[in-house]
C-alpha cells in the first residue's frame, strides 16, 4: 500500500506542476554582468542617467522575471507595463509617491502597479532586485485596444 500511495503522490505533485508551474522545479543561474539598458530618452528629465540591467531568471511562459538594475544619477519617469516589486540593494533612489519624493534606500521595497507612471531622482547611483510579473495574454489583447475610445464612440452614436 505505500508503493502504491506514494506513486499517487508523486503523479499528483508532476500533475500540479505541469499545469501550474513550469514543470521545472527549481530556476537558477550564475553572476551575470549587467549591461546597458538605456533610459528612453523622451523619459529622462534631467542629466544622463545611465542604466544596466540583467535578467536572472525567467518562468517557462515568460510570465514571472527576476534579475538586477542599477542606474547612475539624473532624474527620469518610468512608465510601468506590468507589476514590478523591487528592493535596493546599494545607493539611494527619491522617488515620487503621492505627489511627493521619498528617500529609499537599501532594503526599501517597493511595488509599482502595471499602468502606473513614477518619477525616479538618483542623486548619485542606485542598484536594484527587480521582480516583474507579466500580465496575462487577456490584459495585453485588452491593452491592443483603445476601450476609452471604443466606448467614446458608442456615447456619441447612442
Amino acid at each position: 500500500m505505500s508503493i502504491l500511495t506514494d506513486s499517487l503522490k508523486e503523479l499528483r505533485k508532476s500533475a500540479i506542476l505541469k499545469v501550474h508551474g513550469t514543470g521545472i522545479r527549481v530556476l537558477a543561474t550564475p553572476q551575470h554582468q549587467l549591461e546597458a539598458q538605456p533610459i528612453n530618452p523622451a523619459w529622462i528629465e534631467e542629466g544622463d542617467p545611465r542604466a544596466r540591467a540583467f535578467e536572472a531568471v525567467r518562468s517557462a511562459d515568460g510570465s514571472l522575471v527576476a534579475g538586477e538594475w542599477d542606474c547612475t544619477a539624473g532624474r527620469f519617469h518610468w512608465i510601468y507595463s506590468e507589476d514590478e516589486t523591487v528592493r535596493i540593494l546599494e545607493g539611494e533612489a527619491l522617488i515620487e509617491v503621492d505627489g511627493e519624493f521619498r528617500s529609499f534606500g537599501p532594503g526599501s521595497t517597493i511595488l509599482f502597479p502595471l499602468g502606473q507612471t513614477v518619477r525616479w531622482h538618483v542623486p548619485l547611483y542606485v542598484r536594484k532586485a527587480f521582480f516583474i510579473r507579466r500580465p496575462s495574454r487577456v490584459v495585453d489583447v485588452m491593452r491592443t485596444f483603445s476601450f476609452k475610445k471604443i466606448f467614446s464612440r458608442a456615447d456619441r452614436a447612442a
